[in-house]
């Protein structure tokens, strides 16, 4: 018996023999959420939000020349 499985946008309902449905993952500290979104909802969101690639906390690497070194 074959199993047929019928995917949805999670904001929109949509089914995927309608429009194309791609998977998301997002990771908020320890928690991970993922989904199924279709390519309208996901451009609102993402204009939305306006989410960056990078994080808010930013590390700095100072280099200290040898010759300012006293050992």
């Amino acid at each position: 018996m074959a199993r047929i499985q019928v995917v949805q946008c999670d904001r929109c309902k949509v089914r995927d023999d309608v429009e194309t449905i791609t998977p998301w993952s997002v990771r908020r500290g320890a928690r991970k959420y993922q989904g199924d979104l279709c390519d309208r909802c996901w451009t609102e969101l993402i204009n939305m939000f306006q989410p960056s690639g990078q994080g808010k906390a930013r590390h700095e690497i100072q280099e200290t020349p040898l010759e300012l070194i006293e050992g």
